[in-house]
Formats: structure tokens, sequence, C-alpha cells
């Protein structure tokens, strides 16, 4: 594993962004999926909880990214589950490993980004709360970058 200069993590989040928008010909479907010879094509509950074991395991990855100091690649695993798994479009775990990863990146603006997409998601007042009082700190620190330049 090696580190990311700011510029590489910076090109790879928008590459997860652009990915993240959804495909037009994906929505359209123009035929179900038929069974063949009498036979179902449903998920067996085996393969469907292995699925969801596997999301675990993958969280569990990037939160140990992050508690090990690897901010860039944290980010960019967490984008890169968010955009491939439904499940995981609301998780605001992921999503607040992303904002402070950025942050401690010194990332600020990308980071308020991250945390306004969480407002957007949550429904806890209290998390709202601190989020939104995270975003003020974060543009303190924004405005005194620029005051000292």
């Amino acid at each position: 594993m090696r580190r990311l200069t700011k510029e590489e993590l910076l090109l790879q989040l928008a590459f997860e962004e652009i990915k993240a928008v959804p495909d037009i010909q994906k929505e359209k479907q123009n035929a179900k999926s038929t069974r063949v010879y009498g036979t179902g094509m449903e998920r067996s509950e085996v393969k469907l909880k292995t699925g969801l074991d596997m999301i675990d395991f993958w969280v569990g990855g990037v939160r140990s990214l992050f508690e090990n100091g690897f901010y860039e690649t944290a980010s960019i695993r967490a984008k890169n589950l968010i955009s491939k798994f439904d499940e995981l479009k609301d998780n605001t775990e992921l999503r607040i490993i992303i904002a402070s990863s950025l942050e401690n990146l010194q990332l600020y603006g990308e980071a308020i980004s991250e945390l306004n997409k969480i407002l957007l998601i949550s429904k806890d007042e209290d998390l709202n709360h601190k989020i939104a009082k995270k975003i003020n700190e974060l543009k303190l620190k924004i405005t005194s970058l620029r005051e000292k330049k």
C-alpha cells in the first residue's frame, strides 16, 4: 500500500462520483427474467446471506483502513462500496468515515460536501445537530486558511 497524493485522491474521488451517477440503460428493462424448464430464477437465501456477510466484511475493512491512518484509501473504498451496493447508499457510518478522512487530509470543502449528504439521508436529529456543528467548524477552518494566505 502506498499513500496517494492529494491530486491522485481528488481524481479518484471524482471518478467514484461519476461512477455513482445512475445509468439510464440499467433503469430501462424491457423484459423480466424468465424461467427455464420450470426452474425459478430467484436468489437463494444462502447466496443473499453470504453477500451481506461480504458487505459487512468490506465495511469492516474500510473501518480498519481509517483507524490505521490510511485516509486516502479508506475514503476511496468507502465511496466505491456506496456506489456498488444499494444497501449502503444510506449508510451514515461510511459517509462519516469519508468525511473524517477528507478532514484529516485537510480537504475541508470535500468533507463538508460529504457531511451535507449525511444531512440529506439521516433522520436522526441528534446526529444531524452534530453534523451541522461539524460543518460550521470546517467552514471556520476554511476561512482561517484563506486569511493566512
